[in-house]
């Protein structure tokens, strides 16, 4: 697998899929960063497609074109070696990337002044049981140190590869404010007549557009079979188009988010660094967690997961919007425990954690559902 790291070389637009249209009142459209898999996708396809020496869009569209097919598929078909992990959130530090990931959702402040956490365990036994039940049995609480109450997390955070080294070793981590890593700006318009020059009525909008502070970009894994055109060079990212600029990264200049080799342990959580699509809101159809990559016995115990996100798509071959999805935010957490203990560690390589709609492309070789791993014990005070 090759490593590209892309920058802006303008501001960036990612929006959730919901309506957002001019007309009928003042409409708003709401951000979603890092872009969705799809998003990342689309632009990469449409790189090598401008770049296709005597492109046939017929043979294109129909896979006619063996080659253009290995590299990138069809419309509403991957082809058989498309794959891509990410897009991850990251920064240059030199000739060296560092990694970012949202602020997992099952954590407290411990110092909320220095930005300071630690994150939650199950408690076996306590007083609330949920009023439904997950295989056969009720979901456990997540308990804070000695039972006593903790400040939630309202504000957007991110941690570094540094710091989901701590928080996966349960010890105590920092991470930065969004603000510190980009800024969200909003920018109101008009719809213009185009043949009397003047605005129109009631075609006011607002689109929040992304800064993203210096050195600062998506880090994205693509299969060695895509064969971009060239070794750095510009894209279009997103909506309107805006400007980025990529480069092959060496993979041993990456600091990867850790994870923590669950052999024998019987115990792991799994954390989502991209969102994920269940046929069931947020679990796999009948509980079937074997179906995601999971080994038979596991047994859901508890969960912490953000709002949901959003996200569609435009329909190349039949020419309108693609079905919208409701997805798992990245930063949700699952915990699960096992009949006996693993024998051997989860290949995080094989393990795409997400489900995909029937009759789309492959979500898991889309880049949803990438995750990392973690030990986990109950709250014992």
């Amino acid at each position: 697998m090759k490593w590209i790291f892309i920058e802006p070389e303008d501001v960036w637009f990612f929006r959730d899929a919901r309506a957002f249209v001019k007309g009928g009142g003042y409409s708003t459209a709401k951000i979603i960063f890092p872009p969705s898999p799809q998003t990342v996708t689309g632009a990469l396809r449409s790189l090598i497609l401008g770049n296709y020496p005597n492109l046939d869009m017929t043979k294109f569209e129909t896979g006619a074109d063996k080659d253009l097919y290995r590299r990138i598929g069809k419309p509403g078909d991957l082809g058989p070696e498309f794959c891509l992990r990410g897009p991850f959130f990251a920064r240059r530090l030199g000739d060296d990337i560092l990694c970012y990931t949202q602020l997992p959702q099952d954590v407290y402040y411990t110092d909320q002044d220095n930005h300071r956490f630690g994150a939650y365990h199950p408690i076996e036994r306590s007083p609330f049981e949920s009023a439904w039940s997950s295989q056969g049995s009720a979901l456990h609480p997540l308990w804070p140190p000695h039972g006593q109450r903790q400040d939630g997390v309202e504000e957007p955070y991110w941690v570094n590869s540094y710091g989901v080294d701590d928080y996966l070793a349960y010890r105590e981590f920092g991470a930065l404010l969004q603000s510190e890593l980009f800024v969200i700006s909003p920018r109101t318009g008009i719809e213009r007549d185009p043949d009397l020059r003047i605005a129109k009525n009631q075609m006011l909008y607002t689109a929040p557009f992304i800064y993203l502070r210096n050195y600062l970009g998506l880090l994205v894994g693509v299969n060695d079979e895509l064969d971009l055109p060239f070794e750095k060079g510009l894209l279009t990212l997103g909506g309107e188009g805006r400007a980025a600029r990529f480069q092959n990264i060496p993979k041993d200049s990456i600091n990867f988010l850790p994870s923590l080799a669950p052999a024998n342990k019987q115990k792991i959580k799994i954390v989502l660094t991209t969102p994920a699509y269940f046929e069931d809101g947020w679990h796999p159809t009948n509980w079937n967690w074997q179906a995601v990559g999971l080994p038979p016995s596991a047994k859901l115990i508890s969960a912490a997961l953000g709002k949901p996100q959003y996200a569609g798509g435009w329909d190349v071959n039949r020419r309108k919007p693609k079905p919208m999805h409701a997805f798992i935010p990245a930063g949700s957490v699952y915990y699960f425990e096992f009949s006996k203990p693993l024998k051997n560690s989860i290949d995080l390589n094989n393990l795409s954690f997400t489900e995909s709609p029937e009759g789309e492309e492959d979500y898991r070789r889309m880049g949803f559902g990438q995750c990392i791993i973690g030990t986990w014990d109950w709250q014992t005070v």
